[in-house]
């Protein structure tokens, strides 16, 4: 019953044991391939998804610090436009003149486009309403107030900041 080298296994079948281990190489070897290939495969397709996600990630940062900024600066202006008119109500001559000095009246016009422009871009739906409310309400100081706080809150709420404190007493008359 034992096969000898070259001679047929008993029963006649007339196989022999010679070809199995050439037959086992091939095919682990052909495996061996086949499973490197598809380890390469995979290691690329995780380094793109690991670029994609910093892509990603690098993105969102890049536009956090944009909404920052942009909420930041309208912040400037309404505060500069609360101020000035506060000072305007009660005739404060002094102040209008340090303002007008430190923010002549083309620098507060790019002021109002580039915090505009900038909120619209980056800014949330909540956040461009406050600033499109606050170019049609005119010179209502109360007005302008309570859309100053409605922003403050809403810059506060999707920032996480609280260190954004008013520069304002908007309490007092």
């Amino acid at each position: 019953m034992v096969a000898r080298r070259g001679r047929p296994l008993s029963g006649g079948t007339g196989l022999t044991l010679s070809w199995v281990a050439p037959v086992a190489a091939g095919v682990f070897g052909v495996a061996g391939v086949f499973f490197t290939w598809l380890a390469g495969h995979q290691g690329r397709k995780q380094v793109e998804r690991m670029a994609a996600r910093s892509e990603i990630s690098r993105r969102l940062e890049k536009s956090g610090e944009e909404r920052r900024n942009a909420y930041l600066s309208a912040l400037s202006l309404f505060r500069l436009e609360l101020m000035r008119m506060r000072y305007e109500r009660r005739q404060y001559t002094v102040g209008l003149d340090e303002i007008d000095r430190i923010w002549n009246r083309e620098d507060r016009i790019r002021l109002v486009i580039d915090a505009s422009t900038a909120v619209d871009t980056f800014g949330s739906q909540e956040a461009r309403d406050c600033i499109q409310q606050w170019s049609e309400v005119g010179n209502d100081e109360a007005l302008r107030r309570s859309i100053y706080e409605r922003f403050l809150r809403v810059a506060r709420r999707e920032l996480g900041e609280t260190y954004l404190q008013t520069t304002i007493d908007l309490h007092k008359s």
